[in-house]
């Protein structure tokens, strides 16, 4: 039972399923920062998400196969059988994608999809030292981290807020806090790939340390948790959004404080990364004994 358990995290994980599912709750999240966000917003983000994430991992396999450490043929394969099913996710889902994204079309949305757009189709690109210490966007040193975290922020919040609603101070601050959250997120996935990672990436955890590393990324949670709590008592955000923001926030920096190279992909990539998910079901559990009397 255990082990198909074990095997049900690791699609969903290696799918792409459960970071869509995580930015689609930073999404949901951000209802209650403007109260006016379409349903077929959220499932453009979830789709796209798949969509992209499994087109960076198309482009990334086919360097795998022509790697050395890929000589042997069973790696081969497997690795061909993971190249067919990204492209089928890439297409199905981008094409998802599209579907909601004309549902809800607006010049505003079109030019504010524009970066996004561009980042993610050269994020995975390779460009044969176009200059002297640039060869991608994933390798640039101290890029990775920035990106990801910018990226996510801006989807979930920033451009929704621009396209559905208006910008404000508070949309600033919100942005800044929540892509320092994201890189909080982040900073354990660079912690277990410290030792994989080419030199040239200069990830946190290579630069300062994993122990230093993981202090950066606890703080930054601790940072958003008193942002949201200082939304509620002075500027009049939501309470309930406060305390799910508590709640999940200190797992994350528990589960942050125990990271280290060694623990598995399912570490990051189901635990670490389930934080929004968590902080959306907390939510909703919340505002529905609220919204029944029991609480």
């Amino acid at each position: 039972m255990l082990k198909k358990v074990n095997r049900l995290l690791k699609l969903v994980v290696y799918t792409n399923l459960w970071v869509a599912f995580a930015i689609a709750s930073f999404t949901y999240l951000s209802l209650l920062e403007f109260q006016e966000l379409p349903l077929n917003y959220i499932l453009f983000v979830f789709c796209s998400t798949i969509g992209a994430y499994n087109y960076m991992r198309m482009v990334q396999l086919p360097k795998e196969l022509n790697e050395e450490l890929n000589e042997d043929l069973n790696q081969k394969f497997w690795i061909s059988k993971r190249f067919i099913q990204a492209i089928f996710f890439t297409l199905l889902f981008l094409g998802l994608a599209l579907y909601f994204y004309i549902s809800i079309f607006s010049f505003q949305l079109l030019f504010a999809t524009l970066p996004a757009f561009v980042v993610a189709l050269f994020y995975p690109l390779g460009f044969n030292q176009a200059f002297k210490s640039f060869s991608s966007l994933r390798n640039t040193p101290g890029l990775k981290l920035f990106l990801i975290s910018i990226s996510w922020s801006y989807i979930s919040f920033l451009m929704p807020q621009f396209v559905f609603a208006k910008i404000e101070a508070f949309s600033i601050y919100e942005f800044l806090f929540r892509t320092g959250l994201v890189a909080a997120l982040v900073i354990p996935f660079d912690i277990r790939d410290m030792d994989l990672d080419s030199d040239e990436m200069q990830t946190l955890p290579q630069k300062i340390g994993a122990k230093r590393a993981k202090w950066v990324a606890c703080v930054l949670m601790a940072i958003y948790i008193i942002w949201k709590w200082l939304h509620y008592l002075a500027f009049d955000g939501s309470q309930l959004l406060a305390i799910s923001w508590l709640v999940s926030g200190l797992l994350g920096i528990w589960l942050i404080s125990r990271m280290n190279s060694k623990r598995s992909e399912l570490y990051c990539g189901f635990w670490v990364e389930s934080i929004p998910i968590f902080t959306a079901l907390v939510l909703f559990v919340l505002s529905h004994w609220i919204a029944s009397g029991t609480f």
